[in-house]
């Protein structure tokens, strides 16, 4: 499926808003709410959270969880879970144990709904493509700056770089240019209204329905009716935060929430009592990764990692 939040934007791969909560005995494979709301309650009770965070987190067995260790522990699981969804899409791209990728499997993955990619490449005025040719051309101009050419393979630690470009500073930057440069139809090294809006329009409907409203009062910094390429850039930090600033605001949700003496740590009787909290946030997965553990755990599954 074409995303375009996948091709220049690359979210995390984190399950937040569409989460889908399985169930064994679920008939649409969906949690309903009353069900989900059990599971919490079942999740909350014996210990069980408390004994998943401290056994995964607190690295020095002092019964407590340092924000630094929950941080830490952010960063880890955070790369865990981007290298296990890269894992996936290098199952669709390259056969067995293939240790680089070719830019022809790479775009007939991301572009798979498309049967002549050719056509992506080819100049044409046809307004049904339009869009995708700009996204192919930020794809290809990607893959030409980080493996040296459409015609070079490109290894796993480049391909984590095309994928999540939001850990790298100088690749996001660098994505940010070639996406504003695509973009940028007339050429003259700005973003016109309609031009932002066809960038826009996929991946912020509220910008899109408020239209020059929006741009002119949130977007267009300087008030000129136009995006420069720093403008552009501020807006798309909006919209596609970094790492940093993901693990950031974690970090202040859970300080805010949960850590009631402001001591900057949490001991058991906190994380009971905020259980609810912990099982909507980063640091569990939002519950899927606590989820996997037997309701009664065992000493295995507790074996400190």
């Amino acid at each position: 499926m074409i995303e375009k939040t996948f091709i220049f934007i690359y979210s995390l791969t984190l399950v937040c808003a569409d989460i889908e909560y399985a169930v064994e005995d679920s008939r649409d494979g969906d949690l309903s709410n009353q069900a989900f709301t059990n599971l919490e309650n079942e999740l909350c009770q014996d210990e069980h959270l408390w004994k998943y965070l401290r056994n995964k987190i607190d690295k020095n067995n002092d019964s407590v969880i340092t924000i630094g260790e929950m941080e830490d522990y952010l960063w880890k699981r955070t790369k865990e879970l981007n290298l296990e969804e890269m894992d996936k899409q290098l199952a669709k791209i390259v056969p067995g144990q293939e240790k680089k990728i070719s830019f022809e499997a790479h775009v007939k993955n991301v572009f798979e709904e498309i049967d002549d990619l050719n056509s992506l490449d080819a100049p044409s005025t046809d307004e049904d493509t339009k869009d995708l040719k700009i996204l192919f051309t930020i794809e290809k101009n990607m893959w030409i700056h980080l493996a040296g050419g459409v015609d070079q393979k490109m290894d796993l630690e480049k391909f984590y770089q095309l994928t999540y470009p939001h850990e790298f500073p100088e690749i996001k930057t660098l994505n940010e240019r070639l996406t504003f440069e695509a973009y940028d139809t007339d050429k003259n090294g700005f973003l016109s209204v309609d031009e932002f809006l066809e960038f826009s329009k996929d991946v912020d409907e509220t910008i899109v329905k408020e239209k020059r409203k929006k741009f002119t009062k949130k977007i267009d910094l300087n008030a000129d009716n136009r995006l420069d390429l720093n403008e552009f850039k501020k807006w798309n930090q909006l919209i596609a935060p970094s790492l940093t600033e993901i693990i950031n605001d974690e970090r202040n949700y859970l300080l805010n929430c949960c850590d009631e003496n402001d001591d900057l740590k949490f001991n058991q009787v906190e994380v009971d009592r905020n259980c609810e909290s912990f099982l909507h946030s980063l640091v569990t997965n939002y519950s899927l990764d606590i989820r996997k553990a037997p309701s009664k755990p065992n000493n295995k599954m507790y074996t400190k990692s």
